[in-house]
């Protein structure tokens, strides 16, 4: 027996709630539709449904995940008063959703990107930055104060000017792109996933957390401010995230950071991966991670020494360029992998000191994988033309 089949087209709603057509859209459950809304990839777009009819006016304030993007690539973006229009949607589409309590908010990401190149920009960037990080600051608090689920929280601001009279870093940075945590209520019993990528920022972190329920932390792209080596350590310890799992800090620089200053400590029970990339400023650095298990290094130029007690540490990638001192058991690892070169470095000093070192310490490992840093050779071609 044939089967016949059988197509129906579907009419969306006219705004304004008009009629005309079969509107099999809305005649769906409102949890449905609030789904749909969800997987949107930018809340301006779930926001706008509110125009199509009376019975998508309030949905999108029901929707669990909002997702704001002020993505430099839209025109309306680069005109006048296009960041400061950004600004302004956002806090209010936060504010609406504020007074919808149920379902709870459960994850928040926000995009601000003003690193424009002067000749794009409308006015200029330097005067957007005070707003733009009281903006951050406060997009920061309400999820806090929300306690979402998941926080993702990139900023791009514009490199603050060279000052040639700077005598110091907080010269440099002229207060503008300082943003603080010390006044926030940086804590929360529900938050599971924050990654914080504050570009161009000094970040003053608080003398106190607690996040009882994170176990996703990255941190990326900014400057630590005075004490921040300590306050970080605070920050990632067992004391104020008891149950972190995954650490990743990514392009970090700690300020003011001396030779007589202590090691950075990360004291985590419940650690099981740590990822350490481009971290300026990171001269010594103490792990207390009983559990941890991937410990990834790469681009930290200045680490001098490390102290491990991870007895369950199995896979190690370990890329430095400088003699390192270490001091630990890592004879649990099993999988290592380290970069050698083949030139020397500066004043004399062998660069492959750290990795063999490193190399002497894993004495049980079973695979070993190695990259080797071959410096480029000019060669002199010799062209024989025929007379």
């Amino acid at each position: 027996m044939g089967v016949r089949s059988r197509s129906k087209s579907i009419t969306l709603p006219r705004a304004g709630g008009g009629g005309g057509g079969a509107d099999l859209i809305s005649e769906l459950s409102d949890d449905l539709l609030v789904r749909v809304l969800e997987v949107l990839p930018d809340a301006r777009d779930a926001v706008r449904t509110h125009a199509l009819s009376r019975r998508w006016r309030a949905l999108w304030t029901r929707v669990a995940v909002l997702r704001f993007d002020s993505d430099t690539r839209r025109r309306e973006f680069r005109e006048p008063g296009g960041p400061g229009r950004f600004v302004a949607f956002v806090d209010h589409a936060l504010a609406l959703r504020a007074a919808e309590k149920e379902p709870a908010l459960e994850h928040l990401e926000i995009s601000f990107d003003l690193s424009v190149h002067e000749e794009e920009a409308s006015s200029d960037p330097e005067q957007l930055v005070p707003p733009s990080t009281e903006a951050a600051q406060r997009w920061i608090r309400y999820a806090m104060q929300h306690e979402v689920k998941s926080l993702t929280f990139k900023v791009d601001l514009p490199l603050p000017l060279f000052n040639d009279e700077a005598d110091d870093d907080d010269d440099f940075y002229s207060g503008n792109n300082v943003m603080t945590l010390d006044d926030l209520p940086f804590s929360s019993a529900k938050l599971e996933t924050m990654r914080l990528n504050l570009s161009a920022v000094r970040l003053r972190l608080p003398s106190t957390a607690a996040f009882a329920s994170l176990t996703d932390l990255s941190l990326e792209n900014m400057e630590v401010g005075a004490g921040g080596g300590r306050l970080l350590g605070r920050l990632v310890s067992s004391a104020c995230c008891p149950r972190l799992h995954r650490l990743r800090l990514v392009g970090l620089e700690l300020a003011e950071m001396e030779e007589e200053e202590p090691p950075l400590l990360i004291d985590a029970g419940a650690l099981l991966e740590l990822l350490l990339l481009e971290f300026d400023e990171l001269l010594f650095l103490q792990l207390r991670t009983p559990s941890l298990r991937v410990l990834h290094v790469k681009g930290c130029y200045e680490l001098e020494e490390l102290t491990v007690s991870a007895p369950r540490l199995e896979d190690v990638k370990f890329l430095v360029r400088q003699p390192l001192h270490i001091d630990g058991d890592l004879s649990s690892v099993a999988r290592l992998e380290i970069e050698l070169s083949s030139s020397q470095g500066y004043l004399g000093d062998d660069r492959n000191d750290g990795s063999i070192r490193l190399l002497e310490c894993c004495s049980l490992i079973r695979c070993l994988e190695v990259s080797v840093d071959v410096p480029e050779v000019c060669h002199l071609s010799t062209h024989l033309i025929d007379r």
